[in-house]
């Protein structure tokens, strides 16, 4: 299935403006703050929620103009996992599992046969007779996800779908779930707040803000690549954009920041991890070209090592160890210097941009 989706949604202040093709075989993440209208998005697809104006088209079928055409939840070709898997809790997992056969009028004995099927895949036949509230968060959630695949759906929405597994499981319900896409050769979107999940999951991750689409790339060029500071702030970066020329990325106020691209021209961005900054409570005189002078704003544990927070010409983000960080002294108001070398900053211009213009 080809899933082509360009429409506006109108929900009082509210506007998601989108313009996005999605194709069989891919996994689409879908990635954004909270408001930016993320499962809005999921809901429209599904038809759960209907466009102002524009159109989707599953295949050459319209399903939403905004006008003539709104073809019912239930007779699109579409799979849905709920963030809180929405179980029917008066139901054993193999009667949620066969629900939506049932509905589409399949026999009762051919959708529990199927069901058992599907939940054999998942690896939790021997759970069929459990009501929900017998059934861990990991076993829930497989259940889930099953009854998505259960109609067989050419494109299957994932709503958050390991949002609600604890730490301890995380791990392998994700890569279970890496396994059960591998598998899925239709379309599939997934909305997620984890970039660990964009990054395994997704073969293309698109990135929404206040309701319209700003990035559109592969997790590596996003990575490589992030151009706003909501996407840095997600992959771990620090993100500082500029004009390049001759080696320096200049503000617009005139401060500039060292680069190792001699050749790179115009609008650009260049993008620190916070292991390459270095903190000093003094002003470096080794051979870092990039001297930063601000005021650390917050202190945070992260994985074995520490997280500072700085605000100097630009927000910044430094990762030293613990040992380190008592070291210098550091807490929220502490006057720092931080530093980094030209050939540690990645660069890429910023035009043009890889994202269809919304409608």
């Amino acid at each position: 299935m080809t899933v082509s989706a360009a429409f506006t949604l109108e929900r009082n202040a509210f506007t998601l403006k989108v313009n996005l093709v999605l194709r069989d075989g891919e996994v689409t993440a879908i990635v954004g703050p909270n408001g930016a209208g993320k499962t809005t998005l999921l809901r429209a697809l599904a038809g759960l929620e209907s466009i102002s104006s524009g159109q989707i088209r599953l295949d050459d079928e319209v399903v939403d103009d905004a006008m003539s055409t709104f073809v019912q939840p239930r007779n699109r070709a579409c799979g849905y996992f709920f963030q809180n898997y929405v179980l029917f809790p008066h139901l054993s997992a193999l009667e949620n599992v066969a629900f939506g056969l049932r509905s589409r009028g399949v026999p009762r004995k051919e959708a529990r046969t199927q069901a058992e099927r599907l939940l054999a895949q998942v690896g939790i036949a021997s759970l069929s007779a459990r009501k929900p509230a017998s059934l861990s968060g990991g076993q829930a959630q497989r259940v889930a996800l099953a009854r998505a695949l259960a109609c067989k759906p050419s494109l299957l929405l994932l709503d958050e779908p390991l949002s609600a597994a604890d730490a301890a499981t995380k791990n392998d319900l994700r890569a279970g779930l890496v396994e059960r896409l591998r598998a899925f050769d239709g379309c599939c979107v997934l909305v997620t707040h984890d970039p660990v999940d964009a990054l395994l999951l997704a073969d293309r991750v698109i990135v929404l803000e206040q309701g319209e689409v700003v990035q559109d790339d592969s997790p590596a060029d996003l990575a490589a690549h992030p151009r706003t500071n909501y996407v840095a702030a997600l992959m771990s970066l620090n993100l500082i954009r500029g004009e390049a020329a001759e080696g320096v990325l200049r503000f617009g106020d005139g401060r500039e920041v060292h680069i190792a691209d001699q050749s790179l021209r115009g609008p650009a961005a260049a993008v620190v991890r916070p292991e390459a900054i270095g903190v000093h409570r003094e002003q470096p005189l080794g051979s870092a070209r990039n001297v930063w002078r601000g005021v650390v704003t917050l202190i945070q544990p992260w994985e074995d090592r520490v997280r500072v927070h700085v605000e100097a010409e630009t927000a910044m983000v430094a990762t030293i160890t613990t040992e380190a960080c008592a070291e210098l002294t550091l807490e929220p108001g502490a006057m720092v210097w931080m530093s980094a070398k030209a050939v540690d900053i990645r660069t890429y211009s910023l035009a043009p941009s890889n994202v269809a213009e919304p409608l």
